[in-house]
């Protein structure tokens, strides 16, 4: 397949595992592109509900390839749409969320004008009203700006660009080369150096392109976490840390502000503290946002809310989760989240 270079091929690739009442709206939104070349990977990773069966009804569609494995998680299943991928470039979306209708078009006009080694748009969060997300008013107008790696991480760092995989446009070899790690939480923190830092050039879309679909209970309800899941996020926030600092010092103030905002995240996760492997992550959390308070609540980059979250955790840990659950379903509710 040659390659045009002001219309590159692209593959949308899909993991899908037990999400059987998503396909549907997630698929139709990736079907209704205003661009044309590309095509839909969908990998099922082993489903055990109707995922594979809802997936069957589209696979008619000429976007569509879909395969079929054996679970093997979100990264195994994401190195498996890689290698049946056949775009020059290649974008994630995760199963149950969905897109702008000018998503590719505008991630692709991006990319190729600005002469970029990837495209990164903005992610918004979709709230699920019963068996559907709620109706989106996608921009019609695209705005972007062509930054250097400094630049680009200094925004991932302060959270005003995405570090998902989600949402990129890249070329199919970057990942060919550098596989998700498999059998590994946290697989877009993991692979942020060799999927971010060896790049360059980034076109980020400054306008909405992507829907994260949040279900209203997964605001109100905490999740539930094992001591080996809580073990390997504090783990990657260290390794995170380390290679940030390695790679761009320069960027440590920011570095400090998603570092404090990662263990505030952990510590969250921790609701109790009667495993010992727990405790030392609660600890941990807890000295580095104290530690850093002056400097967070200085750092007039970071928003209001978050110096809020730092500060009643610093102070009133035993009531942190709750009091933060409470701001988040309010903020929610106005669609301030």
């Amino acid at each position: 397949m040659g390659v045009n270079v002001d219309n590159p091929f692209v593959s949308i690739l899909v993991p899908f595992y037990n999400i059987e009442n998503c396909v549907g709206y997630c698929l139709d939104s990736l079907l209704n592109q205003t661009y044309d070349d590309y095509e839909i990977v969908c990998v099922d990773d082993g489903s055990t509900d109707g995922t594979y069966q809802k997936l069957l009804a589209y696979e008619s569609s000429p976007k569509i390839k879909l395969i079929k494995t054996d679970n093997g998680g979100l990264s195994r299943a994401r190195n498996v749409a890689v290698e049946n991928a056949k775009g020059e470039y290649v974008t994630f979306v995760d199963g149950d969320d969905v897109v702008s209708p000018r998503y590719l078009e505008f991630l692709v006009h991006a990319l190729v004008e600005s002469k970029s080694d990837q495209a990164i748009g903005e992610i918004t969060t979709v709230l699920m009203r019963g068996d559907k997300p709620e109706a989106q008013s996608w921009p019609e107008s695209l705005r972007y700006e062509k930054l250097g790696l400094d630049r680009m991480v200094h925004r991932f760092l302060y959270e005003t660009a995405n570090i998902s995989a989600c949402c990129h446009l890249a070329k199919r070899q970057l990942y060919a080369e550098h596989p998700f790690p498999e059998g590994k939480l946290y697989e877009d923190t993991l692979t942020f150096k060799d999927h971010i830092l060896s790049s360059g050039s980034f076109a980020f879309v400054q306008v909405p392109l992507y829907g994260y679909v949040k279900r209203w209970n997964s605001i109100t309800k905490p999740h539930e976490v094992s001591l080996a899941q809580v073990d390997e996020f504090g783990n990657t926030i260290c390794l995170f840390e380390n290679e940030i600092m390695q790679s761009l010092p320069s960027e440590r103030r920011g570095l400090v502000f998603h570092t404090a905002l990662e263990y505030s995240r952990l510590f969250r996760l921790t609701k109790s503290a009667d495993d010992e492997g727990v405790a030392y992550w609660q600890e941990k959390a807890l000295r580095y946002v104290k530690r850093h308070l002056k400097e967070l609540c200085s750092d007039k980059e970071i928003p209001k809310s978050n110096k809020l979250r730092f500060t009643i955790l610093s102070f009133l840990p035993s009531c942190y989760g709750r009091i933060f659950s409470a701001y988040e379903s309010i903020a929610f509710r106005k669609g301030a989240v």
